[in-house]
């Protein structure tokens, strides 16, 4: 009798335990956030010319940049989804979206929160510690040699620097905007009735942002061609940080 009062209870507990260790496994969706560089109204793709809003033809040849500790805003909080993904043009086909897919809770939510760049953390880890398959491996071409950390985002291309010039971009008139340093570690954000969604249980979720070049250069902060269009961060600071507070808030929620 004894013997058996004793084993009834651990029968149970171990039952419990089992329910446990499988509850995480439910009430999950298939979910992809997929970042659609454009220009305006047009789908960007590198190595082509455009003309921007202001009647400067741009031509980018490169677009790559860390997002980190990707956030489903809901009533109740937020819940992390991606701690850390590389986002990079030419890695994917010609006019194919920027894309990583997880499973997230099924739920309500108001929106999603990301930072561009890396936290101090991953921002001063060894890239010659990764595989070359890792957002952090020396395969990236994203880290600093001379500097200590990371390149959080890298834009590269041509453009006029007078409006409205007919032909081809001029190849000896280039743009190169690499920022990284901890203190240009910025948050974007997308959040109101605009952007609320709801992930069904079992169901493969899909969210679009649009990534707007024009609102880059013609954001909060308006950087004129006068202005220079090269910065590595520490040679041109300023410039930098300009064009990190327009680069997070030239996200927004892709029209239906």
């Amino acid at each position: 009798m004894i013997y058996l009062r004793l084993l009834i209870p651990a029968l149970i507990l171990v039952v419990m335990v089992s329910s446990c260790e499988k509850d995480p496994e439910l009430g999950t969706s298939t979910f992809t956030l997929a970042v659609h560089p454009v220009i305006g109204t047009e789908g960007l793709i590198l190595n082509q010319e455009y003309i921007d809003q202001e009647g400067y033809r741009i031509k980018p040849v490169t677009l790559r940049f860390y997002i980190a500790h990707v956030m489903l805003t809901s009533a109740t909080g937020e819940v992390e989804i991606k701690d850390l993904d590389l986002l990079d043009m030419e890695n994917v086909a010609a006019g194919e979206p920027l894309t990583f897919t997880v499973e997230a809770p099924a739920g309500d939510y108001t929106g999603i929160s990301f930072w561009v760049g890396l936290d101090s953390t991953q921002n001063a880890s060894d890239p010659a510690t990764f595989n070359n398959d890792h957002p952090l491996s020396l395969a990236t071409g994203t880290f600093w040699t001379w500097n200590t950390g990371y390149r959080f985002v890298m834009f590269e291309g041509y453009f006029d620097t007078i409006q409205n010039t007919p032909g081809p971009v001029s190849s000896t008139r280039f743009f190169n905007y690499h920022t990284g340093t901890n203190p240009l570690y910025a948050k974007a954000e997308l959040g109101n009735a605009s952007t609320a969604f709801t992930i069904a249980e079992g169901a493969d979720y899909t969210y679009n942002l649009d990534l707007d070049v024009n609102k880059m250069f013609y954001g909060p902060q308006n950087i004129a061609r006068s202005q220079g269009a090269v910065t590595h961060t520490t040679s041109n600071y300023e410039l930098a940080d300009k064009f990190t507070q327009n680069f997070v808030r030239a996200f927004t929620l892709s029209a239906p």
